[in-house]
């Protein structure tokens, strides 16, 4: 928030059922990242980013929102198979292979543009009871 001012406001919803569930580490921090960088930052204006975390018949979501410039599916679609040359893609896909490698093929990261401008991410993975 200090560093961005108010160019990008931030909300946040999580479902209070969703908090002593298990997660993997480091999954939302570089999807918000590219939502301000690769979103917000490239349109003219303010920006908002919404962060929802809940579930749904025994998936828990995660979806960030963004209102800023979209994305070229194929392109992102390609980047979380394999990232380019200048390692372009590397944290969605890392977030994508560590989820996939818990939890199999069907839960992961999906990509799609928002019909208003602006991009969602949603992350699918299994509502699972917190290992102790």
């Amino acid at each position: 928030k200090k560093r961005y001012g108010e160019t990008i406001h931030f909300l946040i919803d999580v479902q209070e059922e969703t908090k002593p569930y298990s997660v993997i580490k480091l999954i939302l921090q570089p999807l918000v990242e590219n939502a301000i960088n690769h979103g917000i930052l490239q349109k003219i204006g303010s920006g908002i980013v919404n962060v929802s975390i809940f579930h749904k018949e025994g998936i828990l979501y995660y979806q960030i929102i963004d209102n800023g410039v979209g994305i070229d599916i194929d392109r992102v679609e390609k980047l979380l198979k394999q990232t380019d040359e200048q390692n372009i893609g590397f944290g969605i896909k890392n977030v994508n292979d560590r989820i996939q490698l818990h939890f199999g093929n069907k839960f992961g990261v999906f990509f799609e543009n928002m019909p208003s401008g602006g991009t969602k991410v949603t992350v699918k993975q299994p509502f699972k009871v917190r290992d102790n």
